[in-house]
């Protein structure tokens, strides 16, 4: 009797077993460069580039802002500089012209004759003081001189100027013109007798280069000068200090056409200041006040780069101060992208030499809760990795 192996339905028929076997893979080689250089799309790049466009644009419009307030600031202060000091000179001129013409009228009451005698006389000239004038006379309701402190050729012929009936009466102040002997600058006080009547006048002829001295001291960046109501130039800072009204008319007095507007301006609407070019063809920085007194104006000036040295001082110091903190931040930026980046590349690291075949490797990364989280999904499945191949292995 012959046995025979039969087979068991319920058994599963076993393939046959195929071996296992792990091959370290070999890690891939870098990418070969480009022709056109390296990549600079990475991402550090980017880290950088993103803190940067945040932090230079905002720098560069704040050191602007800076500048431009400091511009307006000193453009401000350089105008209300200016006004101030053409006001401060206006005053002064007026002041001096207001004396001298008080002058006048002291010496006027003291020419009147007494009751009952034909005047004026003259003796209040011979013990008068005329610093303020080339010269002073009194002359009678004729028109005579009767007496005078100097010679003056343009006080010989007042008796025959038109404005002298109206001097006869009234305080006058007449515009400086050129006259005989140079500049005249006729002031006038009417002499009054005790009935009323005028008896004459005293006519005095005031020193224009006295002007000079009431200008003030200026530094070479600035310059004051007066004008008349024709806009011509009756005196400057920049001739210095005059002795005598000789020779003003070679110099340019009552010929040089100096500024119009502001003149018109000064004369019509009172001080003020603006940035013109002026009658010497200087960018400057002009205030302009009227004379009360008279029908003339002063305007004092500084050139714009004086005025705004200031202002161009701040801004190389905001240009400093912008250099050294566009190095700071491009160097914080670069830190920070390296700090950012850091977890990025050491797990890139390690994933290589799990590329390679290492499923020992296990990373610890730093940088912020996401980044352990990170570094411990990475080990747990490298972890499960290696039990898996392990298995199989078995």
């Amino acid at each position: 009797m012959e046995l025979r192996k039969r087979k068991d339905p319920d058994l599963p028929v076993l393939a046959p077993a195929i071996p296992l076997s792990v091959k370290a893979v070999r890690p891939m080689s870098p990418a070969a460069p480009t022709r056109s250089g390296l990549r600079v799309d990475t991402f550090f790049t980017r880290v950088l580039a993103g803190s940067l466009l945040i932090s230079l644009p905002l720098m560069a419009i704040l050191g602007v802002l800076m500048y431009s307030q400091g511009l307006q600031s000193s453009t401000h202060e350089a105008k209300l500089q200016t006004q101030a000091t053409a006001l401060t000179t206006a005053g002064r001129i007026d002041q001096w012209i207001s004396a001298s013409q008080a002058y006048l009228a002291q010496l006027a009451r003291e020419a009147a004759a007494p009751a009952g005698r034909r005047g004026p006389i003259g003796t209040p000239l011979e013990n008068a003081s005329a610093a303020a004038f080339e010269a002073i006379a009194v002359v009678d309701a004729a028109g005579k001189v009767i007496a005078t402190t100097a010679v003056d050729p343009d006080l010989k012929s007042v008796g025959q100027a038109p404005w002298f009936g109206q001097a006869l009466y009234i305080t006058t102040e007449q515009p400086i013109s050129n006259g005989a002997a140079g500049l005249m600058w006729i002031v006038t006080a009417p002499i009054i007798g005790v009935n009323g009547a005028s008896q004459g006048a005293v006519v005095g002829d005031l020193k224009v280069a006295q002007l000079s001295v009431l200008l003030g001291s200026v530094t070479p960046d600035q310059e004051v000068h007066v004008v008349n109501a024709d806009h011509l130039l009756v005196v400057t800072s920049d001739w210095g200090l005059l002795a005598d009204d000789n020779g003003l008319d070679v110099k340019g007095a009552l010929f040089t056409k100096v500024e119009v507007g502001i003149v018109d301006q000064a004369l019509t609407t009172g001080a003020g200041s603006q940035q013109i070019t002026d009658y010497r063809n200087r960018d400057v920085f002009a205030g302009y006040a009227p004379i009360d007194s008279s029908n003339m104006a002063v305007v004092a000036s500084t050139d714009v780069a004086a005025g705004l040295a200031s202002a161009y001082t701040l801004g190389h110091v905001t240009l400093g101060i912008l250099l050294v903190g566009t190095l700071l931040v491009v160097s914080f930026a670069v830190f920070l992208a390296r700090l950012t980046i850091h977890p990025i590349t050491v797990l890139s690291r390690f994933a290589a030499r799990v590329e390679a075949g290492d499923l020992t490797a296990r990373v610890t990364l730093s940088g912020g809760k996401e980044m352990h989280v990170l570094g411990t999904a990475f080990n747990g499945m490298l972890q499960r990795l290696s039990v898996v191949l392990s298995r199989l292995q078995g």
